[in-house]
């Protein structure tokens, strides 16, 4: 702490604060310069009597006051000798310790005085008698007799109200007394907080006439109101004047003041003391046409008043400006009102007696009298200028900030329970906010508290470590079994690390306390905004359809192609406007692209009219166009699948899109669902799909006979377990190959209910299989017990179905999932296989959690992708609507463990749809190229219908060598 420079010198004067003056801190700041003379003084006298008192004279001459020596002199002169000092203790309380006199000739000549404690006491309150007649609430005519009787029409007479404390004094000056002889005249009276009379304070007996210059004093006998009968006019009907004065401090408004850390009011003692009144804004939370009457209860339709409900400890302080009274004569207001810990009435704390007229008022404190909350009515009818001020610990040096705050990072649907997180039904309804907080800055937060579960505990603020480990529970709340209790809850922070804070529904507000610099989230945020910069160049093709994109048609994970560069030619295959597979070509390095509409491809053998794709696409997300091609070059696209019979065509010549007839069919079951076509490097097309249903399905595969044009024998691959397997991406490396990757689900409308991850390695198309290492065999079909778990990802743990996956140079495989954080926000989790052993990170950085408890996503994040370049470089890919980032399509450079880079490659907002990437093209070019267009993931976005005519846009990106 920094404390006062003392100068040991005599300061002749002492410096008087000005009205006008601004006061600071510092050394030489206003606020010190009377504590410093003061100071200086003191030291110069100590340097003076201690050359004294080394000698030991004083240690026999120091005397007291008492009755029969009133000032201590008759003592020291019987003791001393001419020209001898001698001092005389003053008592405890006095402005002055000692005074020092010396003995001259018989006579006690004082020299120095050593100043006492009072002496300090009263310059740090710079209190004294005030004139407070200004602060009156005043109806005129208004006379308390003092028998209790009240009048409206006592002419001559003005009825005066004051807010008092028990043992206040009280003083009025001015004319006193009535023409009536003998008129007993009750010149003071005390009232309660609730405006009952309770005993008058002081009385006059009236000899006839009225008497100027009168003073009457009286002091307080309880908190509440004193009434005061001030004589306005003479018998003669002239104006009188009078004054009414108490001791108060002298507070020092913000307009003389450094208001840069939202300091507003101070007294000369709080400045000393390092206290401040700070305004709450948007702190104060309020109430709307709310008022609580003297009593307790409370009215809650009427439109003239707004009520608020601060927190408080006792001997806390409030500071209030703003409308005051009531326009009803006699009304009483309490202005402020202790309430206990639960909110119950206790007692008026500032009892307002109604004039007739409401007026505006600065600088009305209030004092908590127990822990609870202060309730304020204010009169908006008024005005709505109310501004409200706490009473706190300041430091004029530290640069200390305080005040609303969105800088957290929120969960949604998460809350901590004992040292777990858990996750909540995903309504949105409950939040866990996380604030950075060095030890000693302070959070609060103000919204909805308890639960429908009354006496339940609820922990709303916990300290937590850097990791975000529980270390403490700081703040609890005894819920009410509501939740509509909206209240505040405050904690200092003990340590550096963060505080939690439990948070509901959407309405709540954080504040903060804390030295004001910048803190690292801050420097982060800045990072993520300049990071929304596109880092590499990149160029977009429209395409010559427009696209349905009311549905994932065109935008999921899980489609396997979309997008193919074989031999000399590109190809896409969409669903176009009207729901309608189309196929598109053109030459791989440009030119003008042919079009062809699958969805006439007749139906020969159901020679219904229908085609073979049954187009229109059903309104499914499921229901996607894929592609793949043969060794000798025929396309098969295969679309509109979920829980269907397989309904695939293929180009009646190789790489012509311009002739088609059915495909053979892959399979006879009538419940297909995720068809997938790959390539190995021997140019075999092998198909991948699910029979079953969500929750009840298997995994099946079969590869193209090039010689009979028909696909081989299917074989059951990944067999169910109690439930669904989902397939990762479905890779084959460069030496040929097959990884596959799954995890299943146990609810069918409940993708938080997916659990794994399993893995097996095939090097002979399908038909035997083997953990990554090659040291474990498995017999098809594989499951859960009988392949190589590569990370446990339980339910609820964040894992969804169906996300990207690739392999490096070294044909390792590496695939993503999400998973919840320490903080329950969703992350990006990259999985792979070192050549050793199974690895995992969290390379992303989001601040918010993707709600899996519902049988459709939102489209908030897509499921991320993976792929590895010609140079080896690998990427995770994603898009977002939050953070910012809903216009950036993005990538985060996983090549180097431990150090993610994520960064934007094109600037382009694909609304709540998701991506797909070949990953097989990139790997071969190092360019990234995939379809961008606009849309929505289905009924989960509002207005999901409008998007039936959208744009596509084939996008290459040029990543960068390293970052």
């Amino acid at each position: 702490m920094t404390t006062i420079f003392e100068t040991s010198r005599w300061d002749d004067a002492i410096h008087l604060i000005q009205r006008g003056e601004r006061v600071s801190g510092g050394r030489n700041g206003v606020a010190n310069i009377q504590a410093s003379q003061l100071a200086n003084r003191t030291q110069y006298l100590r340097a003076q009597l201690d050359s004294v008192m080394e000698s030991g004279e004083f240690a026999n001459f120091t005397f007291l006051i008492t009755a029969d020596d009133p000032d201590g002199t008759l003592a020291g002169l019987a003791a001393t000798t001419n020209g001898k000092i001698f001092r005389v203790a003053q008592g405890a309380g006095s402005e002055l310790s000692f005074i020092y006199y010396v003995n001259d000739g018989g006579r006690a000549v004082p020299v120095a005085e050593w100043l006492g404690g009072a002496a300090l006491d009263s310059v740090k309150r710079n209190d004294g008698l005030m004139d407070v007649t200004a602060d009156a609430d005043v109806i005129d005519k208004y006379v308390i007799y003092a028998d209790g009787s009240v009048t409206t029409n006592g002419d001559g007479w003005r009825g005066l109200f004051f807010q008092v404390k028990a043992g206040e004094e009280w003083t009025y000056r001015g004319s006193m007394g009535s023409v009536i002889v003998g008129d007993d005249i009750a010149v003071m009276w005390q009232l309660d907080s609730r405006g009952n009379k309770i005993v008058p304070l002081v009385k006059m007996t009236s000899d006839g006439k009225v008497i100027p210059n009168q003073t009457f004093t009286a002091t307080a006998t309880e908190d509440g109101l004193i009434y005061i009968r001030a004589r306005s006019r003479d018998a003669d009907g002239n104006l009188l004047s009078f004054n009414v004065y108490r001791r108060r401090p002298f507070y020092i408004p913000g307009r003389y003041m450094d208001t840069v850390s939202g300091q507003a009011y101070a007294t000369v003692e709080q400045l000393i003391n390092g206290r401040a009144f700070r305004e709450l804004g948007a702190e104060a939370g309020y109430f709307g046409n709310t008022f609580m009457y003297v009593d307790g209860s409370i009215n809650s339709a009427t439109t003239s008043w707004r009520a608020y409900k601060i927190p408080v400890k006792a001997g806390d302080r409030l500071r209030y400006d703003g409308p005051y009274g009531s326009n009803i004569v006699g009304f009483m207001v309490g202005l402020a009102i202790q309430l206990d810990t639960a909110g119950n009435f206790i007692r008026v704390l500032h009892p307002v007696f109604g004039t007739g007229e409401v007026t505006r008022r600065e600088g009305i404190i209030f004092t908590a009298g127990q822990d609870g909350f202060i309730w304020i009515n204010a009169r908006t009818a008024y005005s709505t200028d109310i501004k409200i001020y706490r009473e706190e610990p300041h430091s004029w040096i530290d640069n200390t900030a305080w005040g609303e705050t969105t800088d957290y990072v929120q969960i949604d649907n998460t809350v901590i329970e004992g040292d777990s997180i858990t996750k909540t039904p995903a309504n949105g309804e409950q939040h866990a906010v996380y604030i950075r907080a060095k030890k000693g800055d302070m959070v609060t937060y103000f919204g909805s508290h308890g639960s429908l579960s009354a006496g339940q505990v609820i922990d709303m603020i916990i300290q937590l470590d850097e990791d975000k480990k529980p270390v403490e529970v700081l703040a609890q709340h005894v819920s009410r079994g509501t939740t509509a209790f909206y209240t505040y809850s405050s904690a200092v922070a003990k340590q550096d690390g963060w505080l939690y804070v439990r948070a509901r529904f959407s309405d709540f507000r954080i504040f903060t306390k804390h030295r004001a610099f910048a803190r690292e989230e801050t420097v982060r945020a800045l990072s993520r905004t300049v990071s929304t910069l596109p880092a590499a160049s990149c160029q977009m093709e429209r395409l010559p359809v427009r696209l349905d994109n009311t549905w994932n048609f065109n935008a999921t994970a899980f489609i396997q192609e979309q997008i193919i560069e074989e031999g000399e030619y590109l190809y896409a295959v969409v669903t176009a406007e009207g729901r309608l597979p189309h196929i598109m070509q053109r030459h791989r390095y440009g030119g003008a692209w042919s079009v062809f509409d699958l969805s006439q491809v007749p139906d020969l053998i159901a020679n219904d009219g229908s085609g073979v794709l049954k187009s229109p696409t059903t309104e499914d997300g499921h229901n996607v166009a894929v592609m793949g091609i043969t060794r000798e070059g025929y396309i098969l696209v295969a679309a509109n699948h979920h829980g269907n019979p397989w309904r695939c065509v293929i180009s009646e010549r190789p790489h012509d899109i311009s002739a088609w007839k059915r495909a053979p069919f892959a399979t006879d079951s009538k419940v297909v669902t995720y068809p997938r076509f790959t390539r190995y490097p021997d140019g075999t097309l092998h198909a991948f799909w699910r029979e079953g249903s969500s929750g009840n399905g298997v995994y099946y595969g079969a590869t193209f006979n090039d010689e009979t044009m028909l696909f081989n024998p299917k074989v059951l691959l990944i067999d169910a377990q109690a439930s669904n397997p989902y397939e990762q991406r479905i890779v084959i490396d460069d030496e040929g190959a097959l990884h596959l990757c799954w995890g299943y689900r146990t609810e069918s409308q409940d993708a938080n209910t997916n659990f794994g991850l399993f893995y097996a390695k095939s090097t002979d198309k399908g038909a035997t299989f083997t953990s990554a290492d090659g040291s474990q065999q498995y017999a098809l079909p594989l499951s859960g017990s009988n392949s190589e778990k590569i990370i446990d990802a339980p339910a609820g743990s964040g894992y969804c179905n169906q996300n990207g996956a690739c392999h490096d140079l070294q044909n390792n495989y590496h695939t993503v999932i999400w998973q919840y954080d320490r903080d329950g926000a969703t992350q990006i989790c990259h999985i792979w296989f070192d050549g050793t052993q199974w690895q995992r990170e969290l390379v992303s950085d989001f601040t918010f959690a993707v709600a899996l408890n519902v049988p459709t996503l939102d489209g908030s994040l897509c499921r991320p992708l993976i792929f590895c370049t010609n140079l080896g470089r690998l990427y995770v890919a994603y898009h977002t609507t939050e953070m910012g980032r809903q216009n950036d399509i993005r990538v985060i450079d996983v090549t180097e463990p431990g150090a993610p880079v994520d960064y934007c490659v094109a600037k382009y907002d694909v609304g709540t749809i998701e991506l797909s990437i070949n990953t097989d093209m990139v790997k071969r070019s190092g360019e990234l190229s995939m379809l961008l267009t606009r849309g929505a993931s289905g009924a989960e976005r509002p207005g999901y219908k409008r998007f039936v005519s959208e744009s596509g846009w084939l996008m290459t990106v040029t990543l960068p060598e390293n970052n």
